[in-house]
């Protein structure tokens, strides 16, 4: 993960085995709030948008979770077919 995200990096809400395309909207100096994107990694202006917060290993998580995790610097999509 890069270690300076801004808006309008590109990024991927990792799940155990899926990712899904993401947007940085808003940046706090505790939070990252993402807008997701379609799966195609194209623009989606009216995508879920999702918080996450920074953990004490400088780790993003979705706030009030365990899980998924934040990766800026991609915007990636994947979902495992054999789940």
């Amino acid at each position: 993960m890069a270690t300076t995200a801004k808006v309008g990096d590109p990024a991927t809400i990792c799940y155990f085995n899926d990712m899904y395309p993401a947007t940085v909207i808003k940046i706090t100096p505790a939070t990252i709030t993402v807008r997701k994107e379609n799966r195609d990694c194209t623009s989606n202006p009216n995508g879920k948008t999702e918080v996450f917060t920074k953990r004490g290993d400088g780790r993003f998580v979705k706030k009030g979770r365990s899980s998924p995790r934040l990766s800026i610097g991609e915007r990636e999509f994947y979902q495992n077919p054999e789940i």
